[in-house]
């Protein structure tokens, strides 16, 4: 079995080589991480304190803005330009059809979506370290490396996203079941719209899965009284019950 999930996971990894989402995973980081490093580039004087490292504010103004907004439609893009690969080529017959395991080729697709947003982040976090190296040298006196802060900022990647695990999943499964992209987007475009609505005041938002993400990075920071766990047992346990549903849902599918 373990043989079989191993060529189902390379197989499946050929598949995304130039394509839109092997493209969003490696220019999202980019585009991020260059934005707050071009601001800061040219208004770092106007935006940091003389005498005080500027580095916290650039990261936290980030990381603020991608678990806000940013990572929730990096995360329905994703999972949306993953699944059209093989809508489009209408290769779901041909895949069901090859003398492998239903739980091999559907886990493949689970584990190789998981490593693609993992990638994403490293580059994230890599790339953020190149523009605090680009800002320490057009501004030393106002920008400069520290080893504790920069290890904050990683936490908080990590952490905002693991809390992202469930919204991820839901988008995962409905970007396999329909071929259509706009069901997909559109339900993340709900899932996001109702959850800035409920972040303004609603008790159980830190049960809405396209709010735990930035509620973690508040918890991080003390603005809201749930602690971080919290979000994370949550999201691992959703995404553990979405998998599970989602293969009683593959193994219904039949070659037609």
């Amino acid at each position: 079995m373990i043989k079989e999930l191993s060529i189902s996971i390379r197989t499946e990894m050929l598949k995304y080589k130039r394509t839109y989402a092997l493209a969003l995973v490696t220019l999202a980081p980019l585009l991020i991480a260059g934005m707050i490093t071009t601001i800061y580039f040219f208004k770092a004087d106007k935006l940091v304190k003389p005498g005080t490292n500027g580095i916290a504010g650039m990261l936290d103004g980030s990381i603020n803005s991608s678990s806000t907004m940013l990572f929730t439609f990096y995360l329905i893009l994703l999972t949306i330009l993953i699944h059209q690969v093989e809508h489009r080529a209408h290769s779901l017959k041909d895949l069901l059809s090859y003398p492998v395991s239903y739980f091999s080729t559907y886990t493949s697709k689970w584990i190789v979506s998981l490593i693609l947003v993992g990638l994403s982040l490293v580059l994230y976090i890599a790339f953020s370290l190149m523009g605090i190296g680009i800002l320490s040298i057009k501004h030393p006196d106002l920008i400069w490396f520290d080893a504790g802060v920069f290890m904050f900022f990683v936490k908080q990647v990590g952490l905002v996203s693991v809390a992202s695990l469930m919204l991820m999943g839901i988008q995962f499964l409905i970007a396999l079941r329909w071929s259509n992209a706009i069901v997909a987007f559109g339900v993340g475009v709900v899932g996001f719209m109702t959850a800035i609505i409920l972040l303004q005041g609603w008790e159980y938002v830190h049960y809405h899965p396209y709010a735990t993400g930035v509620l973690s990075y508040m918890s991080t920071i003390g603005r809201v009284k749930v602690a971080t766990s919290q979000y994370l047992i949550f999201n691992i346990i959703g995404v553990i019950c979405l998998y599970i549903g989602g293969y009683f849902m593959w193994c219904k599918r039949r070659i037609v």
